[in-house]
This record gives structure tokens, sequence and C-alpha cells, in this order.
């Protein structure tokens, strides 16, 4: 089927403003405005997905049912009829959990008509209904988050954005969008959802019409950096977000000036900001989505640094480094890419604070989407958290922006645009984010009563051990488990207690899927030592989720200390595919930190070094590697005795050139 470019086009650069002559369709007209409601409770959408039966799972049984309406439907516009029906699904359920406003549809709720088949029942309770749904959206035995809400509209969406729509990008572009929010709704990360992904993405790579345009190139780029830094593959993120700026046109460097930081300071010294170079021979789209962007008043606001000695941003001898280019909503993107890319690639010290700081400035000058503006936001009073005299300023800032995505204004249409390149995460975690800065600042009885709304059992336990009340952490899991009887609250439960029975009783509730149940029961035995108990926990765990690096870590150390070779190999070279720069990124930490030692993870590298482990790679490579390490380590830590024995050995084992 010919798809119509311009109409394509647009709907994945959504939201546009652009009018379609010839093309008269309510439905698409609904989606461009962000009446999405009145797609969901329209005519079409009741008539396919209310009498859907039940013969495997509802989304195979609708996505049937979709595409024999399709094969049906000879007119293009019924294709992208019901191409606009799964994006209005998954552009509300954003709406309702990520960017608010919240309320809309707490009166009207959608797509009621499909409680009947699913649950085959007109009187379902609300709890089983969620249940229901919740069965229908889990995968490889990972649970969903509590907190998520209307979870109905991310199961029609999947449906919908799954079906076959030949010829449209669009359908496969909102296919990828869609997986990436039904990731984040999962507790773990899925690796059938990631197999999905990185095929979807390949394929939009390949369309000729994305190639062809600078404008979808880079935001590609965009939507796949965040992808990729989902899934922690940092120098993937990282390629992607070189690649958005090279089609961007957009040069970013960190560069030095002068200036002074707090109030009372006399001596300019050095600074560092941000240089950003914009391509002038920007294309007609340049000014793409301002005239969606909200009015000033409904920004985000901006929570000033109100200290006695610190200044609100640094005053620099040139005012004008403080003035940065008009940039367009994908440059913004763009820099905030490479903000995140610096924050997840770099080790947790001050110096990543004085690099990223000047993307977050050069973000918040210009608010002018508003959902980078949130991320933009929520990143700083994450840094400014760690900081004695920032933190209040964080705890402020969390509250406005929690604030904020309860409120009216703006409207759903300026909150999502370029929502799924923005690293917003859900609007629960903004609450959650705010209770942990609370701990921050010893108000842990203020923190904890926000970790129990949001049921976070973790973080319950946490603060009921802050206070000494341990007792109490199992006391109150055990009343959640008298409402309903849940795999995490169990484990939670072994944790609490160290009862292995509640771990067994995890895997059984789970009917033997739960990777987490075989995590929290490796944990019990590797805790204490146990190396050769924990190791076929590990392995159950991970054949059921392969995307857990440190179980892949644990897992080669606990078959490393049971000299069980095969098995150590094959862990360690999985967890190197995840965590492809881990020698590398131990230099970088040195260049950093100069008596940083982790001795585990050196002793480990001395076995994988000195020993013949089968089946490992290029030894005399990871020889050469980790005497480069160890002789940087050396230079830096003299009087570290157990250093200087695991160097030797490995010098030992060096066979002479």
């Amino acid at each position: 089927m010919e798809c119509w470019p311009e109409l394509d086009s647009c709907l994945v650069r959504y939201p546009c403003n652009t009018s379609f002559e010839g093309i008269s369709s309510e439905i698409i007209s609904n989606l461009l405005q962000g009446n999405f409601l009145r797609n969901l409770n329209g005519s079409l959408c009741e008539e396919l997905f209310s009498s859907t039966a039940l013969t495997h799972s509802f989304e195979e049984d609708l996505r049937a049912k979709i595409e024999t309406h399709l094969s049906s439907a000879g007119d293009k516009i019924k294709h992208y009829e019901i191409l606009c029906l799964g994006v209005s699904c998954l552009q509300l359920f954003v709406q309702v959990n990520w960017t608010g406003p919240q309320d809309s549809i707490k009166y009207n709720p959608p797509l009621q008509f499909l409680r009947k088949s699913l649950v085959n029942a007109d009187d379902c309770s609300e709890s089983q209904w969620i249940e229901k749904l919740a069965a229908e959206l889990v995968l490889d035995g990972e649970a969903i988050s509590p907190n998520i809400r209307n979870l109905e509209l991310l199961l029609v969406a999947r449906a919908v954005l799954n079906t076959s729509f030949e010829g449209l990008v669009s359908a496969k572009w909102w296919q990828l969008r869609c997986l990436m929010i039904h990731q984040q709704v999962l507790e773990e990360r899925s690796p059938i959802i990631y197999t999905q992904l990185v095929d979807l993405l390949s394929q939009l790579t390949e369309c000729e019409s994305v190639i062809a345009s600078s404008a979808l190139s880079a935001q590609l780029q965009l939507e796949a950096a965040s992808l990729w830094l989902h899934y922690n593959h940092v120098g993937n993120a990282g390629e992607a977000g070189k690649a958005a700026l090279k089609q961007l046109g957009l040069s970013v460097d960190l560069v030095g000036a002068l200036g002074k930081r707090t109030k009372f300071q006399e001596k300019e010294i050095a600074q560092l900001t941000l240089s950003v170079g914009v391509d002038r021979e920007r294309d007609e789209n340049e000014a793409e989505n301002t005239s969606l962007a909200p009015e000033p008043s409904h920004t985000p606001r901006d929570v000033r640094l109100e200290d006695d000695v610190r200044l609100n941003q640094i005053a620099f001898s040139d005012s004008d480094m403080n003035n940065f280019p008009l940039l367009t909503p994908a440059e913004q993107a763009a820099i905030l890419a490479v903000c995140m890319h610096k924050l997840k690639s770099q080790p947790k010290d001050n110096l990543r604070l004085e690099e990223v700081y000047p993307y977050l400035t050069c973000l918040t000058a210009q608010p002018k989407v508003w959902a980078i503006q949130m991320s933009a936001l929520l990143q700083r009073s994450k840094m400014d958290s760690e900081h004695r005299r920032t933190v209040e300023r964080a705890l402020m800032q969390f509250q406005s922006l929690s604030e904020g995505v309860r409120e009216p204004e703006p409207s759903a249409v300026c909150r999502l645009a370029w929502v799924y390149c923005s690293y917003l995460p859900p609007a629960w975690r903004l609450e959650a984010l705010l209770a942990n800065t609370y701990v921050s600042l010893g108000m842990v009885q203020t923190a904890l009563d926000i970790f129990l709304a949001l049921q976070l059992w973790e973080e319950v336990i946490a603060c009921y051990n802050f206070l000494k009340l341990r007792h109490k952490a199992a006391e109150i899991i055990r009343q959640e488990l008298e409402k309903k009887q849940t795999v995490n609250l169990l484990c939670l439960l072994g944790d609490a207690t160290d009862d292995i029975d509640c771990y067994k009783q995890a895997w059984e509730l789970s009917g033997e899927k739960s990777g987490r149940a075989q995590r929290h029961w490796a944990m019990y035995y590797f805790s204490r030592k146990q190396y050769a108990e924990s190791i076929p926990h590990l392995e159950k765990s991970l054949s059921i989720n392969s995307l857990q690096e440190s179980l892949w870590f644990r897992l080669g150390y606990a078959a490393l200390d049971q000299e069980n070779w095969p098995l150590c190999a094959k862990a360690y070279r999985r967890y190197c595919s995840l965590e492809p720069e881990v020698i590398q990124s131990y230099h970088r930490i040195l260049d950093l930190k100069e008596k940083h030692v982790d001795l585990e993870v050196l002793k480990i590298l001395k076995t994988v070094a000195v020993k013949d482990i089968p089946n490992f790679g290029f030894p005399t490579m990871i020889r050469k590697q980790t005497l480069k390490l160890f002789g940087r380590l050396t230079s830096q830590v003299l009087n570290n005795s157990t250093v200087w024995k695991l160097y030797a050995e490995v010098a030992a084992a060096e066979e002479p050139t």
C-alpha cells in the first residue's frame, strides 16, 4: 500500500498543527488535536474492541480481528484511522501516567466495554479487572508496578500497534514507542521487549523515508539513545547522540571562562560552561512545535537557589557566556541526550557534577518544550539533593515538579511533545524522588508515609531499618500479604526475616516463572558466602531474565570460588557483553580517583588473566590489559600489599617476549 508521506511524517513527529488537503477523518483530526478520549469513545473503537472472543490472549485475538478489518478495507484512510486509535490509546496512557493532567479520564474512563471481553463478566471487581490486565502485560515473569493506572490503554495500544500496517513507517515508529513505554511499566528489564526493540530500530534505520530526512533521522537517533541508555548500552547511546548532533548540524563543547560561583568571591577563576554552535542553514521545519510551546506561566517552575554563599548561577565576567543561541526542540532534545550520556557514563563525583551542570543550565535557560524542561530540572534536582548547599532547592524543585504534573495547564498536546526522547520517568517516581530527598534530610517518617502510599516496600523496609524498627517491616509486609499474596512481598518478607521458605513460596506462587524469586533466593546464600548453594538459583534467575548484569557478575564470582571454569567463563563473557567496557571503565575511574581500589574486581581480573580458563576469549589480550591496569593502579596506590601481590601474580604469568 502506498502511504501518504506528509501524514506519515506528521504522525511520527507528533504533535504537529499541519492540515492535510483531501483527508477528511474525524479520528485523525482528534489525534492531532489531542482529543484522545473522543476517539476511544467513538463507534469504530467499540466496533473493533467490544466483542472480542477470547481464544488465545486478548492481544492476539484483537490483533487478528484488526488484521481482518484491514484486509477488507481498501481505503487507505481506514488504515490510518485504526493506527490513530492505537496511538490515541498510547498517548492517553502516557498522559495519565507520565505527563498529566491525570484527572482527565477520572469521570469518563475509556474502553469500559473491554471488561466483558477480558473477564467474561459484566460485574467484575476492580481488583479482578486490574489483575487480568496485568496478567496480559507481564513478560519474563516480571511484575508491573502497582502505581501504573489504566493498563487497558496500554493493552489495546500494544494490540493495535503490533499489527502489520504495510508500508507505514509511522506504524513501526509508534510500535517502537509502545514497547519502550511497556518496558518502563515493568519492574525489571525484559529480554523479550529488548529483542523486539532492537529489531524495530534496525528496520526504521533502513527506511528510505527516514534516511532521506535529516529531521526524522535525528529524531530516530534521539529515541534510540534513550532506548540504549535504558538498557545500559552506554557506548551505543553515545554513538546515537553524536549521530543526532551531526544530523542537526549542532556542536556542543565544554569550555572554560572566568567567573564567580559565590557571593563573596573576589577573584574570578575558570568555570565550565557550554559552547553551542548552530548550523544556520536549517531546513523549513526548524520552528517545528514552537507554536505549541506552553505559555511561560505554564512551564515547569525553575526554583531559584537561595543560599547564603552560593549564587543561583555562575556570574561570568563575560555576560554573553550565559546567553545561548535560540534552539529548536530537536536541538534541545539532542543536548539532553548528550547530558544523559555523561550522567550514565561517568563516575558519581564532583567532576561529573561540574561537567553536567552547563548542559542543564543551557536547557533550563530556554523553557520551550514542557517534557524536556521537566527532565532537565529533574536531573538537576537529583544532583542538588547530594549536596548540603543545594539539597533544600532539590526538595522544593521535586515538590514543584510533582505538583506541575497535576496542574490542568498546559494542554496534554504541549506536554506530550518530544516526550519519547525526554528521559522523563513516570509521575509516581517523582514522588519517590521527593521521599528519597526527605530521607537525606533526616525526615524519615515523612518519607516513610510516601513510600507506603506508593507501595515501595523495599524503601519501606529501609526506612524501618533506619528507625531501628526491623520487626515493624516484617509486620507491615505480613499485613499486605493478608490482603493479597504477591511474589515481591514474599521475597521481601524473606529478606526481612531471613526465612528461605518465603522464597520457595514466592517461586511456587509464580508458577515457577519469577526471576525475582530466584534472585532473592540466590542472594540469601551469596551474602553468606555459600556460593555453591547460590549457583543453581543464580542460573535459574538468569535463564528467565538474562538482562541482569549484576547477577551475571555474581554468578561468575561464585563459579570462580568453586573453580567451575566453564561456568565462570560463560558468566563473565555474558557480563562483559552487557558491560563491554569493564576494564576501560576502571581506567577512567583511575583518571578521576587516585586511590580507588576494588579488591573483589581485581582478584577476578587476576584469576582470569593467570589461569587458562577454557572458552574465555583471548587470554593474552586480557593479560596485557590487566597488566596495564595494575601498572597504573600501583603507581598511584603504593601501600596496598594485596594489590602488589595480585600484580606480581599477573606479571609472573606473562609469557616472555
